[in-house]
């Protein structure tokens, strides 16, 4: 069975995920309060187009449940993530940190509301995925926006980088991130 992990590597989701790196942006992404209020904005926008299914989420089939699941574990995974970069900063208890952390709180609260079977929807979401799929949508974004690949190539291949440096093996801990590194390589060619 496919790990849930894998749903972060949608690859609309990893357009917006870069989008928000303070490399790619003019205002600081996420170490800026201006940058932290941008991406907050994007990221409720993402979650309030639930009716707009990305190319992914429309070939695998996911319910309505389903994409809403995915949509808010992606949401909460970056935050955790950009909380634990804000530790390793030294900001920790910024007014950028805390901003995060009260949206976080407001979507975990919310999938648990609006949602009542988000782990199974989760779950299920993730036994449909197809890294074919994916595998389309990188030779689409490569041929329409090579520059936003190139943009997702690098991100993910430094995540991958900072996964082997501290000693884990990859291919055990991380496989999808390793599956998602390979398919870039495959589409490239």
């Amino acid at each position: 069975m496919t790990s849930v992990r894998s749903l972060v590597y949608d690859v609309t989701w990893q357009e917006l995920r870069v989008g928000t790196l303070s490399e790619n942006r003019s205002d600081g992404g996420w170490t800026t309060i201006d940058g932290a209020h941008a991406n907050l904005k994007s990221l409720r926008i993402y979650l309030s187009t639930l009716r707009t299914e990305t190319f992914s989420e429309f070939r695998m089939q996911l319910t309505p449940n389903e994409v809403m699941a995915a949509r808010h574990y992606r949401v909460i995974n970056m935050l955790n993530a950009t909380r634990m970069g804000y530790s390793g900063q030294k900001l920790q208890g910024s007014e950028q940190d805390e901003l995060v952390r009260k949206f976080r709180n407001r979507v975990q609260n919310a999938v648990q509301v609006i949602l009542s079977d988000y782990d199974a929807a989760l779950v299920s979401a993730a036994s449909k995925w197809d890294w074919e799929s994916v595998e389309l949508e990188l030779k689409w974004l490569l041929n329409h926006n090579p520059n936003c690949f190139d943009r997702i190539k690098v991100s993910v291949n430094k995540r991958a980088g900072v996964a082997t440096k501290r000693g884990r093996v990859i291919n055990q801990t991380r496989k999808e991130l390793v599956t998602f590194c390979d398919l870039i390589r495959k589409v490239e060619g």
